[in-house]
């Protein structure tokens, strides 16, 4: 072989596929006693493996279902049952300004009124209304405007 000629390489040996086993010859290797062949139970959740090769078993879902009741409320104080402690009560309320009035103050101070600019937090429709139960505390909803 001279300096320009390099060795070919050999072609690798055609070998032709196998086909895949037989039906038969797969299910050989296949155990037939498995634990649950047959249908579960209703309410029966198979157990789940574990880290360590035992099986735990899982307990049962429980669903909560919560009701939420809207309650009338207004700006004024209001007469309700609460729902805490089943009490025939007239609610208390605490006002606090909302964020239109604050807008408002803001809007006003912009346009050069800085005298009249503390004028929304007056303002019974630009204040939220929180209630609360006399009773247990419990918050029982808010009225905003």
């Amino acid at each position: 072989m001279g300096k320009d000629q390099q060795p070919q390489p050999q072609p690798y040996p055609v070998q032709v596929p196998l086909a895949p086993p037989s039906y038969d010859d797969a299910m050989k290797n296949i155990q037939t006693n498995v634990p649950y062949a047959s249908a579960p139970s209703a309410g029966f959740i198979p157990p789940q493996p574990f880290a360590g090769g035992t099986y735990v078993q899982q307990p049962p879902v429980i669903e909560v279902q919560r009701t939420i009741i809207a309650l009338p409320l207004g700006p004024t104080p209001a007469r309700i049952t609460c729902p805490r402690c089943n009490a025939e009560i007239i609610t208390s309320t605490e006002t606090e300004p909302s964020c239109a009035a604050h807008l408002c103050c803001l809007v006003l101070l912009i346009i050069g009124c800085c005298p009249l600019s503390s004028l929304p937090y007056c303002m019974d429709s630009l204040k939220n209304v929180r209630h609360t139960c006399p009773n247990c505390n419990m918050f029982l909803g808010s009225y905003q405007p």
